[in-house]
């Protein structure tokens, strides 16, 4: 613990090499959340306002999965309760396009077509 903690505090010209991805996917799947260690990483590779971001995001969608409206495909009575979470399937699931940044719709349609195309052919699987 304190030799990584070292490292995520170390100033100066000396670059650490962290933890790697599958070692932090292990960290974070084995941990309770309660563990410090855990704390640290999340601290260290999320900044605050990214968690209050997430937090803000996984509290609504928590409202949406219980919103009898969204349950039912129906659209919400209330704004408040879950607004920028619209549906109970992820964003780019529903559009692929949805974190792609297009110069005009031409070519957002093109690059449409060009997902719908791997799904056919069995390239990736869009659920």
């Amino acid at each position: 613990m304190e030799i990584i903690q070292m490292k995520t505090s170390r100033k100066g010209p000396v670059e650490y090499g962290f933890t790697s991805k599958a070692s932090n996917r292990m960290i974070f799947q084995k941990l309770p959340v309660s563990s410090p260690l855990y704390r640290l990483l999340l601290d260290h590779y999320l900044p605050r306002t990214t968690l209050c971001q997430l937090l803000s995001r996984a509290q609504q969608l928590s409202r949406c999965l219980e919103c009898n409206d969204c349950k039912n495909g129906r659209a919400c009575a209330d704004d408040n309760s879950h607004p920028d979470v619209k549906s109970r399937t992820p964003p780019h699931r529903q559009d692929m396009c949805y974190y792609h940044e297009h110069e005009s719709e031409e070519e957002r349609h093109l690059c449409d077509q060009k997902w719908k195309r791997m799904e056919k052919d069995k390239l990736i699987v869009i659920c």
